[in-house]
């Protein structure tokens, strides 16, 4: 435990203010806001330094004061969380539609698919399949950076399409149907035999494909859900943040008023004095 010791109404409160402002500079400029106009964190140090100033003053409407404008701050700060993350849900309930509509495609493009690879599977000799990969990497490597897709060939009723703008550090392949399936091969252009391996890998694979993607729009309806229901919400720091901004004006109204009292005395003392 730290004990801080201070007593009212002595030099006490103006040490403490001087830390009060050394501590705000040390944590604007930690947080990389020194040369922001509003500083958006303020950190447990500086606001317990300006409690203890608060304490050592001794008034206890300045206390209040301080106590007060400290927790208006702690909830202006997570007004300002909530409104970031209020403006990143919106923003996701706005993009997230586009996104189930292509992912509902591609499941009825897959469903579809795995029927097609059904119908069109077929064993292939292994002299042809290497054939087919000999020729494949030939193709793929005339296919460095060619600004349009090329069909190059039919494999199991799915189409074999070299890419656009393809590098040869990641040759890969496209399949594509006439279902709206569209696929990705990455191909290894020093293994012939492994080009139909690679192929037949993600065909057989469609049904995980399949899974995935439900998966993936399950999840994205989930989102999409919990999203709205949090914009629905709304800001429930609004309230008590507009509470204590009221509360602190009610406060410094009555600081300004006992003030103009107390001026009125010392110049009636004064006055007094003279004669």
């Amino acid at each position: 435990y730290i004990y801080h010791y201070v007593t009212e109404g002595t030099f006490d409160s103006y040490s403490w203010q001087v830390l009060e402002k050394k501590a705000r500079f040390l944590e604007s400029f930690m947080s990389g806001i020194a040369t922001s106009r509003d500083a958006e964190e303020i950190d447990d140090t500086v606001l317990r330094y300006s409690e203890i100033k608060a304490l050592a003053i001794g008034n206890p409407l300045i206390r209040q004061r301080v106590e007060t404008a400290n927790r208006r701050d702690r909830v202006k700060i997570a007004f300002r969380i909530r409104q970031r993350e209020l403006l990143d849900l919106r923003d996701i309930v706005e993009k997230l539609p586009d996104g189930i509509g292509r992912l509902k495609e591609q499941i009825a493009a897959a469903a579809k698919d795995m029927d097609l690879y059904a119908a069109n599977r077929q064993s292939v000799p292994m002299d042809e399949r290497r054939a087919f990969g000999e020729e494949l990497i030939e193709a793929l490597r005339d296919n460095y950076q060619k600004p349009k897709e090329r069909l190059f060939d039919e494999y199991c009723g799915f189409g074999v399409w070299l890419p656009e703008n393809m590098t040869l550090d990641k040759p890969f392949v496209m399949l594509r149907t006439e279902n709206g399936g569209c696929y990705r091969v990455e191909i290894d252009l020093t293994r012939p035999l492994g080009c139909s391996q690679r192929i037949d890998y993600m065909l057989d694979h469609l049904p995980d494909r399949l899974t995935l993607l439900r998966s993936r729009k399950r999840e994205a309806s989930r989102r999409m859900q919990n999203a709205n229901e949090e914009i629905k919400r709304g800001n429930n720091y609004q309230d008590e943040m507009t509470e204590l901004t009221l509360e602190l004006g009610r406060i410094d109204s009555e600081i300004k008023r006992l003030e103009e009292e107390e001026k009125k005395e010392r110049e009636a003392r004064r006055k007094n004095a003279k004669q």
